[in-house]
């Protein structure tokens, strides 16, 4: 079996992040216009990519940026048959 590298418990980079690291970010924003171009991009591809797959990617990319990733899983337990009616199992209001 191999030899691990990090000892249980220890974290693997106990010093941190060295100062003067995040320049590769401020050089990002700064060349996209504090992102704005990234994000009007990726919405381009959320609404006009003909591709459903691509079009789900750049939602969940924009999405996780404007409120953030879950931070937890929702556990959900129970049996769903196939007459089951969805409202009647996720009784969510309608925005108004």
């Amino acid at each position: 079996m191999a030899k691990h590298l990090f000892q249980k418990g220890q974290s693997g980079n106990p010093g941190g992040r060295k100062k003067g690291s995040g320049a590769l970010s401020a050089f990002i924003k700064k060349k996209t216009k504090d992102c704005r171009t990234l994000a009007e991009w990726m919405l381009q591809i959320a609404e006009n990519c003909p591709d459903a797959a691509e079009r789900i990617r750049a939602m969940a990319w924009l999405t996780d940026r404007a409120i953030g990733k879950v931070a937890d899983a929702i556990k959900v337990s129970g049996e769903l048959s196939s007459n089951s009616e969805p409202t009647k199992v996720f009784p969510f209001k309608k925005a108004e």
